[in-house]
Parts: C-alpha cells; structure tokens; sequence
C-alpha cells in the first residue's frame, strides 16, 4: 500500500511539474488559435466562446432525476448528413439545437441568444490502451436562435468543424492526463458550495446544455438469447446544468437519452416528443434548397417513414 500511494504522488507531484512546464506554451497557442485564423473561420471559432443565456435548465437541482429516451434509423441520420455535406455529429448537435428550440418555447421562450453546448471529444488514437485520461470539452455554439432549419444546421456545422479543428491543432501540447489523487473529494465540495451558494441564479452559464455523441455496438447483442432491441445511454446532470443529452449508435440505430433533474425539467418526456419534431423538420427540408445540382432519381423519391423506437419516463 505503501509503494502504491508513494508511486501515485510521483506521478502526480510530475503531473503537476509537466503542467507549470507548459502553461506558457499552452497559452500562446490558444491565443495563436482563436487570433490568428482568417475570417470566416476566426468567427465560427470566436462565436463558441461565449456565455450562454439564462434558461430553465440552468438552475440549482435537487436529487430527483428523470429519463427518456428515443431511437431513431442511423441510416436516415447518415443520409441527411450527406445530403448536406456534414457529419453524422452535426446531424446529431441540430436535432438537439431543434428538440431545445421547441422545449424552450414552450417553457419561457427561446432567448435571443444561441444556447452553448459542451461537447466532450475524445483524443485517444485507433489501438491506444494506455490507462491515461484522453478526452476534453469545447465549447459548441448550437444556434437555436436560427429559426431555419437549414440555416442552423449549416451554422452548427461550420461551429463545429471550427472547434474539432482547433482541437486537433493544441492536441499535441494542451496536457490531457490531470493530476488525480484528492480530486473527486474537491470536486464534490466545489459543487455543493456551487449549489448552496445560489451563483446559478446570478452568472451566466457557460455552457447550457451538455451534448454527447457515443459510437457504440454496430452489431445486435444478446443475453441469453434475447435480442436486447433499444440502447438509450443514460449519464449525470449538476447544478447550473439540468439535462444532459446522450446519443449512442446501436445495430443501425441512434439512440438519444435524455437525463434530467426535476428541478430543470418536470416532464422529460417533452423532450423525447421534440426531437421526433425535429428530426421531422430536418428530413422535410426540400431538395431544391440544397447545391444547385440535379436531384438523383433516388432523392427525387418520397422518403421511407422512419423507424422509432421511443421510451419515455412515466
């Protein structure tokens, strides 16, 4: 026990050196980043970096959680991200941009101001087993301001590829394995002081909403022999964030989950409802309003209905 604790301040107590080592590096090439891009890609990044506006779903909570969830055919969500010269990710971050835009309009109104998503990324390689944190979280400008859906989409989808982009550039020099040892406990008292202090009342969020976006089994699974036929990821809310949305593919389906504290939301089933609207709308946007091509025989042919699955919270 001894040689296990002494080993892990080690590697702390270096953590922490490598950290005070590049922060000067790490801040000119932030800086270098955001300032040096030409437009327009300096404000596709810029316009990620910004507080979001007070909303129902940034309050303090409580213990009670609720869950819904819903599937939707992966097979449309990829055709629509080629119809649109975008990535299955974006097709993902606008049908939340959507379900937010019709919740919040029925609970408040949808502000001015874009909604902001955080949005983990992971950075591990294809093959990397080494048992190192290796992910991070931009910020994801969602545009619900943008009441047209084709605009938005487009939006989210040059906001997008603006922060992967400069993700990948600081990969290679922003250290992503943090010191540990005490962390959970400090994190913890952070929040309850967050929470208690009623701060979420007065500043503005940073982020509104979490949103993450999670391959999974491409291949149906079994449990003694009984096809399991819905996958709905389910994860964490906290104070100043009352709902987290997780999408994960699953045997040709993508299945969203919808995690949400009473506080934020009363009926998580709303949301559930919503993003069928808005996958709706996004499917419904007329061929004559994408590049200025003649539309295949294929596309000029209605499109299939769609195969839900939904699950909702009682």
């Amino acid at each position: 026990m001894l040689e296990l604790g002494a080993a892990a301040l080690r590697h702390d107590a270096g953590q922490y050196i490598k950290l005070l080592r590049h922060l000067p590096e790490v801040v000119r090439t932030l800086a270098g980043l955001v300032g040096r891009p030409e437009p327009p890609t300096r404000g596709r990044l810029r316009q990620n970096f910004a507080f979001g506006p007070r909303t129902p779903l940034n309050v303090p909570i409580t213990a009670e959680r609720g869950f819904a969830a819903l599937s939707l055919p992966l097979d449309d969500l990829k055709s629509l991200a080629a119809r649109h010269d975008a990535k299955v990710n974006d097709i993902v971050l606008a049908l939340c941009s959507g379900t937010l835009r019709r919740w919040l309009a029925q609970h408040g109104g949808i502000p001015r101001q874009p909604l902001t998503a955080a949005m983990p990324i992971s950075l591990r390689e294809a093959g990397d087993t080494a048992y190192t944190t290796q992910a991070t979280m931009p910020l994801v400008n969602l545009h619900t301001h943008v009441a047209d859906p084709l605009r938005r989409l487009r939006a989210i989808r040059d906001a997008a590829g603006a922060v992967k982009a400069m993700v990948k550039q600081a990969q290679g020099i922003v250290p992503m394995d943090f010191p540990s040892i005490g962390v959970p406990w400090i994190l913890h008292g952070l929040a309850e002081l967050y929470g208690r202090s009623g701060v979420t009342r007065v500043m503005p969020p940073l982020a509104n909403v979490v949103i993450s976006n999670i391959p999974g089994p491409e291949v149906p699974l079994y449990a003694a022999g009984a096809r399991m036929r819905g996958y709905w990821p389910m994860s964490i809310v906290e104070h100043g964030l009352g709902l987290n949305i997780t999408a994960m593919s699953y045997a040709g389906s993508m299945g969203f989950g919808f995690t949400t504290a009473r506080a934020a939301v009363p009926d998580p089933a709303e949301l559930s409802h919503a993003l069928m609207a808005a996958f709706d709308e996004l499917v419904a946007i007329p061929t004559r309003r994408r590049a200025r091509t003649a539309p295949s025989p294929a596309a000029a042919r209605p499109a299939r209905p769609p195969r839900v699955t939904r699950k909702d919270s009682p």
